[in-house]
């Protein structure tokens, strides 16, 4: 699909208003855990219910603590979700500030940024699952936050970012988690996919870089268990009625608007896992330097099972790494494919109302996926 310099412009913009907000004098700031967390109540199994660390909050210049498995991901609706599912009653808001090499990290960030604006790299906090020890992280940097032009080429902190995280806490196993626009078409909000394939597909500032131009998907070859994948279904399913797209306004005229199963119930839940369910194994999450999503005409599912905007730069980190750690792309629809024959704008203002609307569930429904993955390892 191609796009005018305009309209990437304005995407770009948009994917910064839909992870930060402004400030009086309209700089962005990150969302800083904003508002209390929720008591979930999930009923995992004996024994593999996540136990968050009740350790003291440490100082947040010190490197990050070894675990068996990191779990990062991104946006404030993604951090609380994370929390509320994988360290229960310890909020978001409660985790670690992280700042470990802070300073070597500002030259690359763009005055503005919310890494800038917050003065901290992420947060983070330590839980187990069963026998694994799991670092939960709330990434400052993002891919399209953050880049700055030099010498003619994007900063790229969020890169350095990984290997400091592997560097510092050696796991086995990195998921990348979170939002995403769904590209399957009948596949509803809320949907989880998962891929060990990433690619990068980018039309803006990083079009032209060596990492983003290689043809072929970034791919971590492992086994996944999904023996606790019906579970999961389970946990996810009352959660499902919070994501009832309502018939009225924009949203009507959404390819998602038919895969509702009657007015007012909540849509089914999935889990899809590459390799599994039909789905080629080689189908990757795609990573945009814009705001993107799948529409009934631009043909995404037949590139990748869902786009979003920073993964794939994991994907070309363990790439330069003798040994890197198995990783896995863990994305939940937090905006279903859109109606193609909408004008440009409307079909973005439906793809951003409904991801602002939905973003904290559809993470919940991510999350629990995620344990699930973590629970079979």
């Amino acid at each position: 699909m191609e796009y005018s310099r305009q309209t990437l412009e304005r995407r770009l913009q948009l994917s910064r208003q839909l992870t930060s907000a402004y400030t009086r004098s309209g700089e962005f700031v990150d969302l800083q855990f904003s508002g209390p967390g929720r008591r979930l109540q999930i009923p995992f199994p004996d024994q593999l219910a996540p136990v968050p660390s009740t350790a003291a909050v440490r100082d947040p210049a010190l490197p990050l603590p070894a675990a068996d498995v990191v779990v990062l991901t991104y946006t404030s609706d993604e951090g609380k979700a994370l929390a509320d599912v994988m360290t229960p009653g310890r909020f978001a808001q409660d985790w670690n500030a992280y700042t470990n090499n802070y300073a070597k990290f500002l030259p690359a960030i763009r005055r503005g940024a919310p890494a800038r604006q917050a003065g901290r790299l992420g947060n983070y906090w330590t839980t187990r699952v069963g026998t694994h020890e799991v670092l939960v992280f709330k990434s400052t940097l993002h891919m399209h936050q953050d880049f700055i032009m030099q010498n003619g080429h994007p900063t790229l902190p969020i890169s350095e970012l990984f290997r400091q995280i592997i560097q510092q806490v050696q796991p086995k196993y990195f998921f990348c988690i979170g939002t995403a626009g769904g590209t399957l078409l009948d596949k509803p909000l809320g949907t989880v996919a998962m891929s060990r394939a990433l690619k990068f597909d980018c039309k803006k500032n990083f079009a032209n870089e060596p990492y983003a131009k290689q043809a072929a998907p970034y791919t971590s070859n492992w086994n996944v268990s999904l023996q606790h994948r019906a579970t999961a279904l389970a946990l996810m399913k009352p959660f499902a009625s919070n994501l009832v797209i309502q018939s009225d306004g924009t949203f009507a005229t959404c390819p998602c608007a038919r895969l509702r199963q009657q007015e007012g119930h909540a849509p089914d839940v999935f889990f899809l896992v590459t390799g599994q369910d039909g789905i080629p194994a080689s189908l990757p999450v795609l990573t945009t330097d814009y705001f993107e999503f799948g529409t009934d005409k631009n043909g995404l599912q037949n590139d990748g099972i869902a786009v979003e905007m920073d993964d794939a730069v994991l994907g070309f980190v363990t790439s330069t790494m003798s040994h890197p750690p198995s990783w896995a792309s863990i994305r939940n629809y937090s905006d279903p494919a859109i109606n193609g024959t909408l004008a440009e704008r409307a079909q973005e203002d439906c793809a951003s109302h409904i991801y602002m609307h939905y973003g904290y569930w559809t993470s919940v429904l991510g999350a629990i996926a995620t344990w699930s993955l973590i629970a079979g390892l």
